[in-house]
């Protein structure tokens, strides 16, 4: 991986790991999820992971504290595997969510320490512009 994009990686552990994870999103930023444009979206993409979500082994791409992890379950997958940058919202996931189908590991999108085709679907919400693009592509 080049320099550029190591140094943004650590740039984002450094922010994660810095943001409050005993404080929802939705308390922080309450006028980005009270919209009927994100509910609209939301909807979408619950529709497509629910046509694939089943008997799936599942990548949860940027699940932050988990939350997301753990909604995908309600679909039915073999499995959930949530990964994120920040070591402290993977520590919290674990702490919050307590089911053999979920697992949580800290690790950078641009290189994820699993085989090619381990999953059946992978899933990510707002992490795309967190990442060069490019790299995360291709490793996806």
């Amino acid at each position: 991986m080049d320099t550029e994009t190591s140094a943004r990686v650590e740039r984002e552990r450094a922010a994660w790991d810095a943001v409050r994870v005993d404080q929802s999103f939705k308390d922080r930023f309450p006028a980005v999820f009270e919209n009927p444009h994100l509910r609209d979206c939301e909807a979408s993409f619950y529709r497509r992971v629910e046509a694939y979500a089943a008997n799936a082994t599942v990548l949860d791409y940027g699940c932050f504290d988990g939350q997301s992890s753990a909604g995908l379950l309600g679909f039915g997958p073999r499995a959930v595997v949530g990964i994120d940058v920040s070591p402290a919202a993977i520590a919290l996931a674990r702490a919050r969510f307590d089911d053999r189908r979920l697992s949580f590991l800290a690790a950078d999108a641009h290189r994820l320490p699993f085989a090619d085709r381990s999953f059946d679907l992978v899933v990510g919400r707002a992490i795309l512009h967190h990442l060069h693009l490019d790299i995360a592509y291709r490793e996806v």
